[in-house]
């Protein structure tokens, strides 16, 4: 059973894993600890909002989205950064259960008023 979930900062422990892999692939070296500071301060100041998918209990797959300004829309916009599933769950549609957490903000109001709220605490609306 495939679960989507909003990250938040109990789930660091399972994020930080699937961010260091992340990167790891992208040619960094590991540095679990520094993932997990960096992913902390992302949701504590409500820089960033993460998505993760678990398989059971076993978190699989994560997005990250960033907040940045559109000057033709005047408004805030959610660019979605990151993207990663565990290299054991490619190839099987997790990517698309994944991103349907950002799609998911245009057909569910109550998330889209969680996201106004952080935009608002971010930008001081």
């Amino acid at each position: 059973m495939f679960t989507l979930i909003q990250a938040e900062p109990n789930h660091l422990d399972d994020l930080a894993l699937l961010f260091d892999a992340y990167r790891v692939f992208y040619k960094k070296e590991s540095d679990l600890s520094a993932a997990q500071v960096f992913l902390r301060e992302r949701l504590i100041k409500n820089q960033s909002v993460v998505f993760m998918v678990y398989d059971g209990s076993r978190a699989i797959g994560f997005t990250q989205l960033y907040l940045l300004f559109s000057s033709v829309n005047m408004a805030a916009v959610w660019l979605l950064n990151d993207l990663f599933v565990d290299p054991t769950y490619r190839g099987k549609n997790r990517k698309t259960i994944v991103r349907s957490g950002s799609k998911s903000l245009q057909s569910d109001p109550s998330k889209r008023s969680q996201f106004r709220n952080r935009t608002n605490q971010c930008c001081g609306k």
